[in-house]
């Protein structure tokens, strides 16, 4: 479903992604994004198939609060996909990613500024466009993962990013995880 509205959050929200009657999984849209400091959940609804993909997807969206967690669980086996267009902010604020889904980043960012930062704690950070975090050095990458057997994954997915800096594992980072890059044919330049 395209609801296409502009939308932002107040407070800490949890988003269930379901349907009437039972069905495989499914992604709403919604509008622009503004976000605040706070966490937004999205989670599968009881009437998504199990194992079956689902997602959330926003138009640009304005990182205001610092930082916003996104945590996004997956429907079994199947992954569940948070989805931002074109990035911007007027300071220096960011995201933390959490639960074992993926962030999904569609579109060359807009206005970032320097040090913007993005920490992934658990699942994918993707990309989907060359410069989703800034055509120049501007965002700080950071792979923690905080929960054990977990990988935290920074996926260029063929894509080209420019990047301030890159920092794997960290003082909070959980015994026996994972804190990987891949780039596919994309180019990861520091």
């Amino acid at each position: 479903l395209a609801f296409g509205r502009p939308t932002s959050f107040t407070g800490n929200t949890t988003v269930t992604i379901d349907t009437l009657t039972a069905q495989d999984g499914l992604t709403h849209s919604l509008g622009a994004l503004t976000t605040g400091s706070f966490t937004l959940t999205l989670q599968p609804g009881a009437n998504l198939n199990l194992d079956t993909p689902y997602g959330l997807t926003f138009a640009a969206t304005t990182l205001a609060g610092n930082p916003m967690t996104l945590n996004v669980a997956n429907n079994g086996t199947g992954l569940g996909t948070v989805t931002l267009g074109s990035l911007s902010n007027a300071a220096a604020r960011g995201l933390t990613k959490t639960g074992a889904g993926t962030l999904l980043l569609n579109a060359a960012s807009g206005t970032l500024t320097s040090g913007t930062a993005f920490l992934v704690n658990n699942g994918t950070l993707q990309l989907s466009a060359s410069n989703a975090l800034g055509a120049t050095a501007l965002a700080a990458v950071t792979l923690t993962p905080t929960i054990g057997s977990t990988t935290a994954l920074f996926d260029l997915n063929g894509q080209n990013q420019t990047i301030l800096s890159l920092t794997l594992g960290g003082a909070t980072a959980a015994a026996s995880t994972n804190a990987t890059v891949t780039t596919g044919a994309g180019v990861l330049t520091l």
